[in-house]
């Protein structure tokens, strides 16, 4: 199955903000949870009540269809959090520069495994979506370095 990533490879302390779409690894189920969402990030280090240490840049991220919730530190980011990936058939969000606006209706029909030259001559990277949105209306691509921007997943809940 080729996923589409998003952002680059290694995490530091500052690469996660409140809103963002994550994928989350699960250590108890070995395997990674692609519907999280940041919920909150520590600018400064701090105790929780229940005596767990969260250095600066710690985030709170709930995950798998809202039932799990846990920090992870930034020391702990390469191996337990990533930007959203992408696979055919996901349903986004897509932002539509023309209308100023996101537009939750699309669909990933598309993701590139190789550097292609796509319609209207465009070359694009691996890892490159098109998707179709605005009721099937409109289409796009996007490519890898963009995704954070231009389209987002629709969550279930």
């Amino acid at each position: 199955v080729m996923l589409a990533p998003c952002g680059k490879a290694k995490y530091g302390p500052g690469m996660f903000h409140k809103g963002d779409a994550v994928s989350v690894f699960s250590r108890s189920l070995g395997i990674w949870i692609r519907d999280g969402i940041v919920m909150q990030r520590q600018r400064r280090p701090t105790t929780l009540e229940s005596g767990l240490h969260l250095p600066a840049g710690s985030v709170k991220v709930l995950y798998d269809e809202s039932t799990s919730v846990k920090w992870i530190q930034p020391a702990a980011f390469d191996s337990e959090i990533r930007k959203a990936d992408f696979l055919l058939g996901d349903r986004v969000s897509v932002f539509c520069r023309g209308k100023g606006l996101w537009i939750a209706d699309g669909v990933i029909v598309e993701v590139l495994s190789e550097p292609t030259v796509v319609e209207g001559g465009l070359q694009m990277s691996a890892g490159a979506v098109k998707v179709v949105y605005d009721s099937k209306s409109s289409a796009k691509w996007v490519g890898p370095d963009n995704l954070e921007g231009e389209i987002r997943p629709v969550r279930g809940w």
